[in-house]
């Protein structure tokens, strides 16, 4: 009977596979993923781990198998027999997600912190660590995190940062258009950019009192 040799190297330890021919296709009588287990059986490879198989080709390129076409291409196409094989192992890749906590986002299918949170985060450490320079405030810092100035929703339109923490810069030629301290440190100018540094908050419009009197009735008797 027909046969292929595969010479199968993994570290130090050669071992020798045979594999019958299947005359329908002239091709092995074996899939790839059944060689993968003859392999990891032979060399008593962990279930968990991952198998990488490659050989030289004609060329001596190195090519790596992934598939039954691979193993046919090898054996029928190259005509490669024996065909040597060298086997490497890695851990298995976990295909589960991680647990999604608070300030997280699905992005691309895996949990990554966003980049407006992680401008927030690194521009409120950078005000925790000034010193207390507030004159109107004495004894408390402007500038500690928990006290920070936010311009409450303006977003930074170059990271996204939502609300802009500490210093806001609004643009002079682009209609709404802002960014945060850190941002206007890389991309921006004082040509192009007006420096807001407290919130413009507008402050509550006084009602005139109302007597009320007005809307006293008086009985008598």
């Amino acid at each position: 009977m027909a046969t292929f040799v595969l010479k199968v190297k993994y570290g130090e330890v050669l071992t020798r596979i045979t594999v019958p021919v299947r005359f329908a296709t002239g091709g092995p009588n074996i899939t790839y993923n059944q060689l993968v287990e003859t392999i990891r059986q032979k060399f008593k490879l962990p279930a968990t781990s991952e198998i990488l198989v490659t050989y030289a080709d004609n060329e001596n390129d190195v090519v790596t198998m992934t598939n039954d076409q691979d193993l046919h291409d090898a054996l029928v196409l190259q005509g490669l027999n024996p065909l040597r094989l060298s086997v490497a192992t890695a851990p298995a890749v976990s295909h589960d997600l991680p647990q999604i906590t608070n300030g997280e986002h699905m992005m691309n299918g895996a949990a990554k912190i966003s980049v407006s949170e992680m401008m927030v985060e690194s521009q409120l450490k950078a005000y925790s660590s000034q010193p207390d320079s507030s004159p109107d405030r004495p004894g408390m810092s402007t500038l500690v995190a928990k006290d920070a100035i936010q311009h409450l929703g303006i977003r930074c339109d170059m990271c996204t940062m939502c609300p802009i923490i500490g210093t806001r810069y609004k643009s002079k030629k682009q209609r709404d258009y802002d960014l945060c301290m850190s941002c206007y440190q890389d991309y921006g100018s004082e040509d192009d950019y007006m420096k807001i540094e407290r919130p413009r908050i507008r402050p509550p419009t006084e009602r005139p009192a109302v007597s009320m009197k007005a809307h006293e009735k008086v009985f008598t008797s």
